[in-house]
């Protein structure tokens, strides 16, 4: 992948512009339909990513978020636990109407 450089953010404002938006037919002509396995090299990403953890890039996403403009987060503690402690085994025990002692109703969907 090739990622926005945030290294030209302005820590007052997202860059004018942004979101790059491209049209479907180049999207087509880089990346054809009809080959779905086998994607350009680099793909390249056009929304910034921003590192939850890190406090300037959370500030920086702030921004994005409070000017309703696109952006992703990755490395979020909550989501990261989230994922480690939902695990098929945890939500059978905790959502499977067979223990009455659950307070919870229903059933999960196994995979």
């Amino acid at each position: 992948y090739e990622y926005p450089d945030k290294s030209k953010l302005d820590n007052d404002a997202p860059p004018e512009g942004y979101p790059y938006l491209e049209n479907m037919g180049d999207i087509l002509e880089r990346w054809p339909q009809d080959e779905l396995d086998n994607p350009p090299s680099p793909i390249v990403e056009r929304l910034y990513h921003f590192n939850y953890s890190d406090p300037i890039e959370r500030d920086m996403a702030l921004k994005f978020r409070d000017a309703e403009l696109p952006f992703k987060v990755y490395d979020v503690p909550e989501i990261t636990a989230a994922g480690i402690k939902w695990t098929d085994e945890y939500l059978t025990s905790n959502f499977d109407d067979d223990d009455s002692n659950t307070q919870s109703h229903g059933k999960c969907q196994e995979s």
